[in-house]
């Protein structure tokens, strides 16, 4: 590379450190915001499927084994809070207490089993009624959660968005391109430094050098004219006279 300026060869290596340094930092930044973007989708995922799980308890097929469910829950219950105490007869008699004739005893079976089986009846028609609210109610409290399920998500993923978005501007330039920018930035300076001590050097000192100004490279016309201005300012020697 002769007569390439070193100052040249700096700015060069300078800016090309600079832009690996700031490609690198460009894919750093881009990670970061890649992940957030992936965790985004990954809870947007998860309240997509928390959302439809919910509206597949709407469907007839659902909602009518949801009744069902609801209504045999609720005749259980009251059959067992309107079961007799143990011990006890759903038929009072004044004649229980004492000795009783076989037919009494039939009949009072009969009674009972015929008091049981209206109990059940009317147990079964008032779970019937009883389960529309209880599914109501059910699907309610579901629906309540979830939205506060949504709500924690969306929450909890703007903290980590906004985390992400300030770490990825905080992201800073590796060191090498850091340096390379100080050397493009002193190389370019030099090169001005350069140049204009340059065009100090008047054209009949380039002529009095003769070929010789040909071969010179820009450091040493620098040079040459940094001399020639110290002298123009401390004087020529001069002849007494």
């Amino acid at each position: 590379m002769s007569g390439v300026e070193p100052w040249v060869i700096a700015y060069l290596a300078g800016t090309a450190a600079t832009v690996a340094g700031s490609q690198e930092q460009k894919r750093d930044r881009k990670r970061i915001l890649n992940r957030n973007l992936a965790d985004a989708d990954m809870t947007q995922d998860k309240a997509s499927d928390a959302v439809l799980q919910e509206a597949d308890t709407l469907a007839p097929a659902a909602r009518n084994k949801a009744m069902a469910a609801a209504e045999e829950a609720a005749f259980a219950r009251s059959m067992s809070d309107a079961a007799p105490a143990p011990g006890a007869s759903l038929v009072d008699t004044a004649q229980g207490g004492g000795a009783v004739s076989s037919d009494f005893t039939r009949a009072k079976s009969e009674r009972e089993g015929m008091e049981a089986g209206r109990l059940s009846d009317v147990t079964r028609e008032l779970s019937r009624v009883r389960a529309p609210g209880e599914v109501a109610v059910e699907q309610s409290s579901r629906r309540s959660a979830l939205a506060e399920q949504l709500g924690s998500m969306w929450r909890n993923q703007r903290g980590r968005s906004q985390a992400a978005q300030m770490d990825a501007e905080a992201v800073d330039m590796p060191g090498y391109g850091q340096i390379g920018q100080l050397v493009a930035l002193a190389a370019v300076r030099q090169g001005q430094a350069l140049r204009r001590a340059g065009a100090m050097l008047s054209a009949p000192t380039l002529r009095r050098a003769g070929p010789r100004a040909r071969s010179w490279a820009p450091g040493q016309v620098a040079v040459l004219a940094l001399s020639v201005r110290q002298r123009s300012l401390n004087g020529w020697p001069r002849c007494k006279v």
